[in-house]
């Protein structure tokens, strides 16, 4: 980004976790952003997307929704735009995840990776990490997860393209985006080798575990994959090495009281992010 760009300052579209990126960035290099988040965004990202410095705008419910009123600022204020995951540039961020885990595989000395698991939600994080995984660890498998919900890779490769789908409740609130947008959609479908879903109940028993478990307070949307396992839906037997990539750790301490309770019912009362 050059000098006469920084100073207009940047927006970006995002449900939390790219938000708290971009914004960090833009602190860190002393440019203004100003981030469109839904008006049922988690008041943890909302709140920590602030702390940053950044200006957040709470507009609509949709992925769409968050474009278009992105593309707006653009048009008054002359922003420039950070893409959450159709900017070639974030995508190949993306890979880095897969190059920290090949050193650090390096380091143990435990040989190779039988499996690589992501999160899947706009597709960013599992193209860029699936595109690099084939060229630095070209025998490991690689499965991306998503909310059974909001299943939208799931019915593209279905169909054979980009397609979208209905905006389903999920708690999993990093990973509702209905659209699946062509870059996403090719290197899904080239580089990752199995796409799953996994339903609210399985999600909900996955944070529950992880977080008492393995002790690691992790988002719904970065526990999908730990689901699917729960499921019976990654092979996980003795011997086989496998790798759940946890994106967030975004969880407010209401929700994660309820879940730890059992209370999964209430929910919906609970979450406005579940009312849309």
């Amino acid at each position: 980004m050059c000098k006469e760009e920084r100073s207009r300052g940047v927006t970006a579209a995002s449900s939390g976790n790219h938000a708290q990126a971009v914004a960090f960035m833009a602190s860190r290099l002393g440019i203004w952003a100003t981030i469109v988040m839904p008006e049922n965004a988690s008041a943890t990202k909302v709140e920590a997307t602030r702390g940053f410095g950044a200006n957040v705008v709470l507009y609509g419910f949709t992925g769409e929704d968050r474009d278009s009123k992105c593309n707006e600022l653009i048009e008054e204020h002359e922003y420039c735009l950070i893409h959450s995951h159709i900017d070639p540039l974030v995508i190949a961020g993306h890979g880095t995840v897969v190059m920290e885990i090949a050193e650090q595989i390096k380091t143990l000395s435990c040989g190779s990776l039988d499996e690589i698991v992501l999160p899947c939600g706009a597709g960013s994080l599992a193209s860029g990490a699936a595109l690099a995984a084939k060229h630095l660890m070209s025998n490991t498998h690689i499965t991306a997860v998503e909310a059974g919900a909001v299943p939208r890779f799931t019915q593209s490769l279905k169909i054979g393209r980009p397609t979208v789908v209905e905006m389903g409740q999920t708690l999993a609130d990093g990973l509702r985006v209905s659209k699946a947008e062509p870059i996403n959609f090719e290197l899904i479908r080239d580089y990752v080798d199995t796409i799953l879903t996994v339903g609210e109940d399985s999600i909900l028993h996955a944070v529950k575990e992880t977080v008492l478990r393995a002790k690691i307070v992790a988002e719904p949307s970065a526990c999908v994959g730990i689901a699917a396992a729960f499921d019976g839906k990654i092979d996980m037997h003795t011997g086989r090495k496998v790798c759940f990539v946890i994106t967030g750790g975004n969880l407010d301490a209401q929700t994660l009281a309820y879940i730890l309770e059992g209370n999964s019912r209430l929910l919906p009362k609970l979450n406005p992010k579940l009312r849309e």
